[in-house]
C-alpha cells in the first residue's frame, strides 16, 4: 500500500500476485488464436473466453465478420450498444448489418396511458403485438406510426436473409429457435448471465398472490396453478429462498383474470425468495405509502442447444457457466470455458 501510494505517474509496480504478465500483442495473439478455434470448432455448444478488458474483443468479431461468408448473429447488452455496433462499428468496416427493433425506441413519441399498458403486457407475460395491431385498425393517431414502425422492422429482422444482424441480451431469449438456428454462428458480446438471465426476474405481492388464487380457485381449486400459489404462500413464511417443481402453463386457468405478473414465467419458474416490505423493519410509514412482502421469483431464459454460441466477456464466472449452460444429462458437456486471465 505505501509503494503505491507514493507511485509516480506513468510508473507501475508489479504485485505478486501470480500473474504472469504479457505484452498487449502477444495478449491479442492469443485471444484471436483461441477464437479462431472455437469458430473452426465441430463442436455446437457455449464456447465461452474469459479475456481482459481492452484486448480488443469487438474489433476481433467484426474483422472476421468481414472476411466470412458465414451467417452471424451479434448479441450485445443494450439498445445503444446495438446501434453503436452496427452503424460506429460495422459500417466503417463495410459490414451491412441490421438490428432487431426495441420498444424503448419508441417510448419517448407514445402518451404515457399507452406506454403503461405496454408495459403491463409485458409484465404479465403477453404479447405487445395484439394491441398494436388493435390500435392501428382504430387509427389512434396517438401511436399508431411508432407501431406500424416497430412491427415493419420486426418483420424485416425475423424474415432477414442476409449474412449479419444485431440484437440484445434481451431480444435473443424471446426469439423463435427457428430464427436463432438460422445463424451459423451466435456471438455474444459481454456476459448474457450478469446483463440477462439474472436480471430477468418476476415479482408479485403476496396478497396480489391471494387474490389470484382465489379467482382461479373458483373454476378449478384443484388446479396445479393454485397448488403451487399455496405452496410458494406457504413456504415463502418459513424457508429463504426456496424451490418449487415447474409446471405447465394453460391459458385456460387465467381466462379473463388479469394481474400485473407473469403467470407463464411463475409456472415455469422454479427458484424464489421473499422480499419483506419495509415497515417490518420498524419504519413508522402511513397507510398509503405502506409497502407489502413481495414474491420474487427468476423468470427462466432457454436458448435452444446443438448451436454455436461464443462469448467473449472479461466478468464471466466459470463457475455460475458450468451450473448454467452444462445443466444436461452428463454435466458441462455443452461448455468449453476458456480463461485467459487465470493465475499461474
Amino acid at each position: 500500500m505505501l509503494k503505491t501510494s507514493k507511485l509516480k505517474y506513468n510508473d507501475m509496480i508489479k504485485l505478486n500476485d501470480g500473474f504472469e504478465l504479457v505484452s498487449h500483442k502477444e495478449a491479442e495473439d492469443d485471444l484471436k488464436k483461441l477464437f479462431y478455434e472455437a469458430i473452426d470448432s465441430d463442436d455446437f455448444i457455449w464456447h465461452i473466453i474469459k479475456a481482459q478488458v481492452g484486448i480488443g474483443k469487438t474489433e476481433l468479431y467484426l474483422d472476421f465478420i468481414k472476411n466470412s461468408s458465414l451467417r452471424i448473429l451479434i448479441v450485445v447488452p443494450t439498445v445503444k450498444l446495438k446501434k453503436e455496433i452496427r452503424c460506429d462499428r460495422a459500417e466503417p468496416k463495410g459490414i451491412y448489418a441490421i438490428e432487431s427493433p426495441s420498444i424503448q425506441e419508441i417510448k419517448d413519441d407514445l402518451p404515457d396511458e399507452i406506454w403503461n399498458d405496454l408495459q403491463y403486457l409485458l409484465n404479465s407475460g403477453r404479447s405487445i403485438i395484439p394491441y398494436m395491431k388493435k390500435r392501428i385498425r382504430e387509427n389512434d393517431t396517438s401511436c399508431s406510426k411508432e407501431f406500424k414502425w416497430y412491427l415493419r422492422k420486426r418483420e424485416e429482422f425475423e424474415n432477414f436473409n442476409g449474412r449479419v444482424a444485431v440484437t440484445t441480451h434481451k431480444k435473443l431469449s424471446t426469439l423463435s429457435e427457428e430464427i436463432i438456428r438460422s445463424y451459423d454462428i451466435i456471438i455474444v458480446d459481454e456476459d448474457i448471465i450478469f446483463n440477462h438471465v439474472i436480471q430477468n426476474k418476476g415479482e408479485i405481492t403476496i396478497p396480489e398472490l391471494k387474490t389470484l388464487l382465489k379467482k382461479i380457485s373458483k373454476t378449478n381449486p384443484r388446479n396445479p396453478l393454485a397448488k403451487k400459489i399455496k405452496e410458494a404462500i406457504t413456504l415463502a413464511k418459513t424457508e429463504q429462498p426456496f424451490s418449487l417443481d415447474e409446471i405447465e402453463y394453460s391459458k385456460k386457468i387465467c381466462d379473463g383474470i388479469k394481474v400485473d405478473c407473469d403467470i407463464p414465467a411463475f409456472c415455469k419458474a422454479t427458484s424464489f425468495c421473499l422480499r419483506k416490505s419495509s415497515d417490518d423493519n420498524g419504519d413508522n410509514m402511513s397507510d398509503d405509502t405502506k409497502s407489502e412482502d413481495t414474491l420474487v421469483f427468476m423468470k427462466p431464459v432457454e436458448f435452444p442447444k446443438d448451436v454455436k454460441y461464443i462469448m467473449l466477456s472479461a466478468t464471466v464466472n466459470e463457475e455460475i457457466c458450468n451450473d448454467y449452460f452444462g445443466n444436461t444429462a452428463i454435466k458441462f458437456d455443452n461448455i468449453e470455458f476458456i480463461n485467459m486471465c487465470k493465475p499461474l
